[in-house]
């Protein structure tokens, strides 16, 4: 999530963060009638999942699916770090991550 369409995004939540970040975009729509939707999908994993030895049934991952219309980059991008900042700072979040641990 540091490079990429999703670079700004994770440039946001790396500081300090003791989680690793993993996100797809995409887009849908019709330039005809000036509709585009913009999609991001954010993974939160309490482990790396690129390192050789990753194991998927030792990992505790939450996923996070967002979707906007026609707005700008920016504004987006500083809603979806908040909504993740707000999660990761949740009593739910916290007991579900550290059980991996």
């Amino acid at each position: 999530m540091f490079s990429g369409t999703a670079a700004r995004l994770g440039g946001m939540l790396k500081d300090g963060a003791s989680y690793y970040y993993y996100a797809k975009t995409g887009t849908t729509g019709d330039d005809e009638i000036k509709t585009k939707s913009k999609l991001l999908s954010v993974i939160i994993s309490s482990k790396d999942v690129t390192h050789p030895d990753f194991n998927f049934r030792n990992n505790k991952f939450y996923t996070i699916y967002f979707t906007s219309q026609n707005g700008p980059a920016k504004q987006n991008e500083e809603f979806q770090a908040e909504v993740i900042r707000f999660l990761q700072q949740s009593l739910a979040f916290n007991r579900y991550m550290q059980a991996s641990k």
